[in-house]
């Protein structure tokens, strides 16, 4: 009889051990970048170069377009940054967030006109890469520096995370760094 308690018991271990195990990796989150190439009523197709997967869109996938949007409002075309969930029982990958055509600017501000400031681009040591463009400011831009909009001049450093609406123009989300004039430091 004891032996018996003992044998079921161990088995009851084992299975939970197999349950805790699985839903573990269960709650691992990965992620990824690609080119959108399709869009459906509850998934999307994302390629990249190691290939093409889909990704099951839930009520809580949260997809950020310029702003928090549904899965109707994705292009094919947009780059994606994608995190997301794989199913042990099925395989099945289910995306968490989805960021589409979120980029990172930096520049030094060339031409400040109305609603958007012009950047000359440069790199992470604070070189000039020789493109411009466009950045524009809306009534959802947060500052998140001791700065306001109308700090912004000519020969000011600014960094801005934000929604590329085409290759030379960014709609500003955030604004993560700023220098005033002649103040630049290297980060």
């Amino acid at each position: 009889m004891c032996m018996r308690g003992l044998l079921v018991g161990f088995t009851f271990l084992i299975y939970s051990a197999q349950g805790l195990r699985a839903q573990t990796a269960q709650n691992l989150i990965d992620a990824t970048e690609g080119k959108l190439v399709a869009v459906h009523n509850r998934s999307i197709t994302v390629r990249n170069d190691q290939g093409t997967r889909i990704f099951l869109i839930t009520p809580g996938t949260k997809i950020w377009r310029g702003d928090y949007v549904d899965v109707h409002q994705l292009r094919p075309g947009d780059d994606l940054g994608v995190r997301f969930r794989i199913s042990n029982r099925t395989g099945e990958a289910t995306a968490v967030d989805i960021d589409a055509n979120l980029d990172r600017w930096d520049g030094n501000i060339t031409k400040v006109s109305g609603d958007r400031v012009e950047i000359e681009f440069r790199d992470k040591d604070g070189n000039p890469l020789g493109q411009k463009g466009a950045v524009i400011f809306w009534n959802r831009t947060t500052f998140l520096v001791d700065a306001a909009r109308s700090d912004l001049r000519p020969g000011a450093f600014l960094s801005v995370i934000g929604l590329v609406e085409t290759p030379h123009t960014m709609r500003a989300w955030r604004v993560i760094g700023f220098d005033p004039p002649g103040t630049r430091q290297i980060r």
